[in-house]
């Protein structure tokens, strides 16, 4: 397995990770607001396929770096999603990230660890790809570093990292 999302078809990148946590822990910090907020976004998840997620981004209390000026104008943003799948405690889908991209995380459980398979799909654009790549990247590094227990990873010199290192991966014409 690779630490680097990787296209595994037209507009679509993975990214995978094993988590030290049970699956059931992992599937809280999917779910539950408050938890997802310490990694992602918070709000609000109706759980049924059908249902209704809102997400509200605060990416400034991700890091104690300052927060860089070309997320800013996301700094609060609420966006309303519908769940897509919603099979606990394995699969969660919903539309996000544009016009009809939809994210599908999965879970397995191999024994008190979790292996979280991130699946991004119908991406617009190649810079779509690179830019949820590398946000993706950092924003599950932290949850990592939280169901292990350890200090949470520097976010925004993580995503700077990862979007150079997506730049160079995500080919042309992907």
């Amino acid at each position: 397995m690779n630490d680097y999302a990787e296209v595994v078809a037209p507009r679509t990148v993975r990214l995978q990770r094993t988590l030290n946590a049970p699956i059931g822990k992992v599937w809280s910090y999917l779910t539950e607001s408050e938890l997802r907020r310490r990694w992602f976004a918070g709000g609000p998840l109706e759980p049924k396929v059908g249902g209704a997620l809102t997400l509200t981004f605060h990416n400034s209390e991700l890091s104690t770096a300052p927060l860089p000026e070309r997320f800013a104008q996301f700094e609060g943003m609420v966006e309303h999603s519908t769940l897509t799948r919603f099979e606990p405690p394995h699969v969660l889908g919903f539309y996000f990230g544009g016009e009809g991209a939809e994210l599908v995380f999965e879970l397995q459980a191999d024994g008190e660890r979790t292996l979280l398979t991130l699946t991004h799909h119908n991406l617009a654009s190649r810079a779509a790809m690179v830019d949820v790549s590398g946000g993706w990247h950092a924003h599950v590094g932290l949850l990592q570093d939280l169901l292990a227990g350890h200090a949470p990873r520097e976010f925004w010199a993580e995503v700077h990292a990862a979007e150079a290192e997506y730049q160079r991966r995500i080919p042309e014409d992907a």
